[in-house]
């Protein structure tokens, strides 16, 4: 849409130049050269509000971004603070897990151990598996007829 804008503004602008030059004292379209100029400085001043209002925009949405930053670093002190506060709560609290934290009794360790599965006689495979035996199915030998 800007761009379209953008040619609008061109042409009316190449269209004021050129009435100015050439036919500066006749009307066309029912308008005069004045009146047809005050409407080009109405869109201009339109254009510059719209402008002010992107400026105010974009500052605003800086102030909140800050603003939320300040509130992240603020949230981390305050939980590092209660569980650096061994004597009333600390990283097993209540009030740690409450916050939305895994306490530290809780945590799994991360370890993951690699297990051997059977797939046929044999066969082996590794993988991050639980340890479970899956049996394969063997073909069948045909049947002496």
């Amino acid at each position: 849409m800007a761009n379209k804008n953008k040619q609008i503004k061109n042409k009316s602008n190449a269209v004021v130049t050129a009435w100015t030059n050439l036919a500066k004292d006749d009307s066309f379209a029912g308008l005069t050269l004045q009146q047809y100029t005050q409407m080009v400085s109405a869109v201009d001043t339109q254009q510059g509000g719209i402008n002010d209002l992107k400026a105010q925009y974009t500052g605003a949405a800086k102030q909140r971004n800050d603003m939320h930053q300040k509130l992240n670093d603020t949230t981390l002190a305050v939980v590092s603070a209660v569980k650096a506060d061994l004597a009333k709560y600390g990283p097993d609290s209540p009030l740690y897990k409450t916050m939305g934290y895994v306490p530290k009794s809780e945590r799994a360790s991360g370890l993951i151990r690699k297990t051997t599965v059977t797939v046929g006689p044999g066969e082996t495979t590794t993988g991050t598996t639980t340890n479970t035996t899956t049996a394969v199915p063997t073909a069948a030998t045909p049947a002496a007829a």
